[in-house]
């Protein structure tokens, strides 16, 4: 009978996982606050590649900058759309990992490292080819927000 693997098939195996859990959260959650700030100050292109090939702490970095793209990229009355397809990412990515996974794994294992290997071209695209504001590459921004403000500053005077 297959129990599952050690340290993970006592008594205690769901608890240990669990703690991987929390362990794994609690830096995802304390590495957010930091890479917004962080993600506020440099090339949003580099910092997202530099957090999709490393994990935990670094995985973090991902949403503030996606976030950061896309509120550059739309205006205020397509942004909710916009996040709400992109956050479709998260059960897409992890149905298609799953997948991935088991495929590699049954053409001889190190499954883990085929998916990695997967994350670091996915990386090297978004470094040769995410436009992180429309201005870089010759188009004007949104325009909706700054009509808005005149008009606001236009009544108020």
């Amino acid at each position: 009978m297959d129990t599952g693997w050690p340290p993970f098939n006592g008594l205690e195996g769901t608890h240990r996982l669990g703690e991987i859990d929390l362990a794994f959260l609690s830096a995802y959650s304390i590495g957010m606050y930091f890479a917004g700030h962080v993600g506020d100050r440099i090339d949003l292109r580099l910092f997202l590649v530099f957090g999709m090939i490393l994990c935990g702490l670094c995985q973090s970095i991902g949403w503030p900058c996606v976030v950061a793209v896309v509120g550059n990229c739309f205006g205020k009355a397509k942004r909710g759309l916009m996040m709400g397809v992109w956050n479709s990412h998260t059960s897409v990515g992890n149905i298609m990992g799953s997948v991935w996974l088991l495929v590699f794994w049954s053409l001889g294992g190190l499954g883990h490292l085929r998916c990695l290997d997967f994350v670091i071209l996915v990386g090297v695209l978004v470094l040769l080819f995410l436009v992180v504001s429309p201005e870089d590459i010759g188009f004007e921004p949104p325009g909706i927000e700054i009509e808005m403000a005149v008009e606001w500053k236009e009544r108020i005077t």
